[in-house]
């Protein structure tokens, strides 16, 4: 499973669920809940230096990377790589507007894209899981560019 589709396969819609409870921003999510993500959720293969996502672009949707690596960059500059789990384009999905950041895979990389706001298509429960899970992503990446801003000026 893990490089079938990566490497031209297609997933049934069961290696597609175990997939998902593997992943770090989906655990511990009943498997009933996990059927309700794959509903909403599109998946797509992508090869090394595709655009994911182009910093400027209108687009409101959340990516959870499920295999691969990608790099998050800005103005040219790269930020950040992310790895399977975790997931990117929170801000535009909780906050609307252009997209702040241009995400490329490194490599074959495989993400899920969830259009539809979690009130649209989650349980109350799973709304307010992964909406801790959200906050906790904003917070982390909230304080490692503070790091990063803090060591730039004194240096």
């Amino acid at each position: 499973v893990q490089d079938e589709l990566l490497h031209g396969g297609t997933l049934t819609d069961s290696q597609r669920l175990e997939l998902l409870a593997t992943l770090d921003f989906f655990r511990g999510l009943r498997e009933a809940d996990l059927r309700a993500v794959l509903k909403a959720a599109s998946w797509r293969a992508w090869g090394d230096g595709e655009t994911i996502i182009e910093e400027g672009e209108e687009d409101r949707a959340l990516h959870v990377l499920a295999q691969g690596e990608v790099t998050v960059s800005r103005s040219g500059r790269e930020i950040a790589t992310l790895q399977a789990g975790e997931c990117f384009g929170e801000m535009a999905y909780l906050g609307g507007g252009r997209r702040s950041a241009t995400v490329a895979a490194m490599g074959p990389a495989l993400v899920l894209r969830i259009e539809e706001p979690l009130k649209k298509w989650a349980s109350l429960p799973v709304q307010m899981e992964l909406g801790q899970r959200l906050q906790e992503t904003l917070i982390r990446r909230l304080e490692q560019t503070t790091r990063r801003l803090a060591h730039a000026l004194k240096g």
